[in-house]
């Protein structure tokens, strides 16, 4: 019989481990790591402002007619992307499967819908005008991530989502260039963008990953978008483009593409690390920036206080999202730092425990070998 000794506990060697949902042991922690949430809505939020300028220069100001080609080439690049990553063993994620090559089927039929709308939005409304109305995305998506993921929503998320929802109408009301078709294109990318958005993240939770939500979208998107291209004669227009050969065209055709890659990556990597919600709120809150330096940089959006006053509205509505996002995570910090005290005192206990225990069994065996020597 092995003596107490011989096992050396101590509260040192002693590892207190969080169940994980499945009820399963975990080795990571129980929450999502808050620098790498806070990483993946900046990362979102800086390429899409990016890559929106680039589109808007090659769409709007060099009058390129085609988003579905454009779109066709951002999924062809960020499919060669991904491929040449796993190839060389940069990422890792399963190989092709057929069953889920199916389930993603509804993902990136809203994805192609999304690019699809969101290039031809640039072109029909102003900058301004865009991307407050695109703040109506996550007044969509909370019914739909009930419907599909099963979140429900809190008081916190909708009251601010409505706040934006009514800039939204405001600004609309103010829009001096208000167009019908224009303004019914944004509403439908925002329909397309909610379905993305709730899909990718149930992707998410299947555990395909980042690149492989990106491969199975990019590898079902490319052959949609070429045959679309083919039956509206993409294909012939670009080779007969006025500017196909302008270098600054060109520069722009090129970063827009390379963006896009990013934009597919950093969205797939906020949808996962957050939740779908959060990636729309986000999306909606860089776009101050990107409302800022439309009303600079182009001039198809004059300013009324009415129009001023929706945008100011929708922004505030955006930040006050935020702000409640971070007040409803702080409970559950300090409930993991009360946890954390705990686990760690419950050690202290265990080692002392098993200090006592030994320095027992050292006495008992001295006190045997005493004995032992006595009546020898």
């Amino acid at each position: 019989m092995k003596r107490i000794s011989d096992l050396k506990l101590s509260g040192a060697n002693i590892e207190m481990r969080a169940p994980s949902k499945d009820g399963k042991d975990s080795d990571g922690p129980a929450q999502i790591n808050g620098v790498e949430s806070i990483l993946s809505a900046l990362a979102y939020a800086s390429s899409s402002v990016a890559i929106i300028l680039f589109n808007k220069v090659v769409l709007s100001t060099y009058k390129f007619k085609r988003p579905l080609f454009m779109t066709l080439v951002h999924m062809f690049v960020s499919l060669l992307f991904t491929v040449f990553l796993k190839f060389n063993k940069f990422v890792d994620f399963p190989d092709f499967q057929w069953p889920t090559f199916f389930k993603m089927l509804p993902l990136s039929i809203c994805f192609v819908g999304n690019i699809v709308l969101g290039l031809l939005s640039t072109k029909v409304v102003s900058v301004p005008i865009m991307t407050t109305l695109r703040r109506l995305t996550a007044f969509v998506i909370i019914p739909l991530e009930f419907l599909v993921v099963g979140n429900m929503p809190t008081l916190s998320k909708t009251i601010p989502v409505l706040i934006m929802l009514f800039g939204a109408f405001v600004t609309g009301f103010g829009d001096l260039y208000f167009d019908p078709l224009g303004y019914a294109v944004v509403i439908f990318n925002d329909f397309a963008t909610a379905g993305y958005l709730v899909f990718t993240n149930k992707a998410g939770n299947n555990d395909l990953g980042k690149f492989g939500t990106i491969f199975y979208n990019t590898l079902i998107s490319c052959p949609l978008l070429l045959f679309l291209c083919l039956v509206f004669g993409d294909i012939k227009y670009v080779m007969n483009f006025e500017f196909l050969e302008d270098r600054y065209w060109q520069i722009s055709f090129v970063c827009s593409a390379l963006l896009a890659f990013l934009v597919n990556l950093t969205i797939v990597w906020c949808t996962q690390t957050n939740s779908a919600l959060t990636t729309s709120v986000t999306g909606q809150t860089k776009n101050i920036l990107t409302t800022l330096l439309g009303m600079v940089l182009f001039a198809d959006f004059k300013p009324t206080i009415l129009a001023i006053m929706g945008i100011l509205i929708s922004i505030f509505g955006s930040i006050l999202f935020a702000y409640l996002k971070y007040q409803d995570k702080k409970p559950n910090d300090l409930q993991k730092s009360s946890s954390s005290s705990v686990t760690e005192m419950e050690d202290i206990q265990l080692g002392e425990k098993a200090t006592f225990l030994n320095h027992r069994s050292d006495n008992s065996e001295a006190s045997q070998r005493l004995v032992l020597q006595t009546e020898s």
